[in-house]
């Protein structure tokens, strides 16, 4: 998305997209801060509003919990976390300032 980009009232505003081409973001109803979440299937009718912030969604995707059409599920198999790697903020900066 380009940094210059708008969302118009009643519009989507996309930031972001599953590993099936799935994109999320925000229904730009109302405020900002009440935008809904929604998903556009790639191959789906829009589905409804997900419940909750990006943030409660994103935990619930975690723990486990079906979101509905267009939010992919995880394999029995999958650990979400495993391939995360979580850096203190000093040691990032100290990365990015060699390289």
């Amino acid at each position: 998305m380009c940094a210059r980009q708008r969302a118009e009232p009643g519009g989507f505003l996309p930031f972001g997209s599953t590993i099936d081409a799935d994109t999320l973001g925000w229904l730009t109803e109302g405020e900002p801060d009440a935008w809904p979440l929604i998903v556009r299937p790639r191959h789906a009718p829009q589905g409804p509003r997900l419940a909750g912030g990006l943030v409660d969604t994103l935990v619930a995707w975690l723990r486990g919990r079906d979101l509905g059409e267009g939010f992919p599920g995880l394999d029995p198999d999958d650990d979400p976390l495993e391939f995360a790697a979580f850096l203190p903020a000093d040691s990032a900066a100290r990365r990015r300032s060699v390289t």
